[in-house]
């Protein structure tokens, strides 16, 4: 059976004058989220900026480091591959970097899989693994993608900066067609076809982010951080929230 092995996950914070050699005979899928870092790899030189995903391949040694004076931040899986998965990242031993569209998502997916590995509760390989599989199917299909046409990316980025900026008020997909100038039926593919979600997902995935930064960092009750965000309904509030990062808001807390 082919499968993934993961052997290291986490998330380093503002780091400054980071090098280290990545190590042997591993595969390294890493998200950027503040600043930049660079990988040394043979005779080339890759930087990877903020909200950029890169996938390094087991095959190829490397050396990561960072600026001394300018801190980046970024989350990385260590793994390797039993067998034979027929990914195109997997079959041509390059690495792979590419500025994702789906950032807040991604960065969502890999602050779960995170958690998950530190805390290690009942099942945690399992869901760790099916969220990486999750992320490298993500990142295959953007790489496939990018044979989607401009004007759709185009359409599809209003959408989503106008979600980023509402999503704490109630919204509908006729609203969103409005925004665009299209159908509403246009709005679910063309969003889905770009983003790999529908935008109502996007939606919550967008409140349920911003519930947890006000769970980490506010003494707001649980109840007020649900309407902060735009759910009225409480306990609908927590199925999403359970959903999404596999926690109670009680729990995450």
């Amino acid at each position: 059976m082919n499968s993934l092995h993961i052997h290291w996950a986490g998330h380093h914070h503002a780091v400054t004058n980071w090098r280290m050699a990545a190590p042997g005979n591993r595969n390294s899928l890493i998200l950027v989220t503040q600043g930049e870092c660079c990988y040394d790899i043979g005779d080339k030189q890759v930087i990877v900026r903020q909200g950029e995903l890169i996938f390094l391949s087991e095959h190829l040694p490397r050396i990561g480091s960072s600026d001394k004076h300018t801190p980046h931040s970024r989350y990385t899986v260590n793994f390797t591959i039993d067998g034979d998965i027929r990914l195109p990242l997997f079959m041509d031993r390059h690495n792979h970097k590419l500025a994702t569209r789906q950032f807040h998502f991604i960065q969502s997916r890999f602050s779960s899989l995170v958690r998950c590995w530190r805390e290690k509760y009942s099942y945690f390989e399992i869901t760790c693994h099916a969220i990486l599989y999750e992320l490298l199917a993500l990142m295959n299909r953007e790489v496939e993608d990018k044979k989607v046409s401009p004007h759709k990316h185009v359409l599809a980025e209003q959408l989503k900066e106008y979600l980023n900026q509402s999503f704490c008020r109630k919204i509908t997909i006729q609203e969103l067609a409005e925004v665009i100038g299209r159908c509403p039926n246009y709005v679910n593919i063309i969003f889905q076809e770009v983003q790999g979600t529908s935008p109502i997902a996007y939606m919550h995935m967008l409140r349920v982010e911003r519930a947890k930064e006000l769970l980490e960092n506010s003494g707001l009750s649980i109840g007020d951080i649900a309407e902060q965000v735009g759910y009225n309904n409480q306990p609908y509030f927590h199925f999403m929230f359970k959903k999404l990062t596999g926690h109670t808001p009680g729990e995450f807390r």
